[in-house]
């Protein structure tokens, strides 16, 4: 099971004067609407430094054995989130997406996501000056011919994800078009507390219709937190893509069942 949330209807201000904080949220007189993604410059002209985001997201029912990811495609530079006035994590970077685990923070009914976006200019902000982090050729205020706005905001799509409490994070397959192998490496997160076991099917077939090439079941145990499982498909005769047969082929994995392992009596 897998539920995709985005949020929208944001709000904006600037929050250079210090008086926006996470517990109380953006007041109603500041909120500026506004739609991801989203420069705070495209709204407030010349804006640097500090400003707050924030959206509402209700939920009818928070089904059980779920983990609440709240992810984030792009924000810059540092970027600090809150569920409810309660801090869920903080986020230095430009273009990578990241997320954060919200499970504990959420409840039925109305959820405030409140976020707050920094980048420094001439003058240090949260500990940084604009010469001191990575920004291209952008210029500290203003505009000028060969430079770039100093951008800052919430620069792509904000989700929340329902996932099951064992899920897929990452997928890695490396072919060999000599042999036909595909050594997969797939990260497997498992928020439990406790170690738990689990089947990954793993599926390799050539698209859009062809049928599956190779189907591997692999039964392991993983510990709380992200494990590495590996595996390795075989594609019989591969075949290599050209112009004229522009061939390609997919990999597929899946937690097809997963089982809590309480710990082990100490007694026994």
């Amino acid at each position: 099971m897998e539920i995709c949330k985005k949020l929208t209807d944001w709000v904006l201000t600037d929050g250079n004067d210090g008086s926006i904080c996470h517990a109380s949220g953006i007041p109603q007189e500041k909120a500026i609407p506004v739609e991801l993604p989203h420069f705070t410059h495209m709204t407030i002209p010349d804006h640097v430094g500090i400003a707050w985001y924030e959206s509402k997201i209700t939920l009818d029912e928070l089904p059980e054995d779920v983990c609440a990811l709240l992810c984030f495609e792009c924000a810059v530079f540092r970027t600090e989130v809150s569920v409810n006035g309660i801090l869920a994590g903080e986020h230095i970077g430009v273009e990578d997406p990241f997320s954060f685990d919200i499970t504990a923070l959420l409840h039925t009914g109305e959820n405030r996501i409140t976020v707050r976006t920094s980048k420094p200019h001439e003058e240090p902000v949260d500990g940084f000056t604009l010469d001191e982090i990575p920004h291209r050729n952008q210029a500290s205020r203003g505009l000028r011919p060969g430079w770039c706005y100093n951008e800052s905001g919430l620069a792509g799509e904000v989700t929340l994800k329902l996932l099951p409490r064992v899920y897929i994070a990452d997928l890695w397959p490396v072919p060999d078009c000599g042999t036909g192998e595909i050594r997969v490496e797939c990260t497997v997160c498992n928020t439990f507390d406790a170690e738990t076991e689990l089947t990954l099917t793993l599926e390799a077939r050539r698209i859009p219709d062809g049928d599956a090439e190779d189907f591997l079941t692999l039964k392991t145990v993983v510990q709380p937190g992200e494990s590495v499982v590996k595996g390795t498909l075989r594609i019989t005769k591969p075949a290599l893509w050209s112009t004229e047969d522009p061939c390609l082929y997919s990999v597929r994995a899946a937690v097809t069942d997963s089982i809590w392992v309480p710990a082990s009596d100490p007694t026994n």
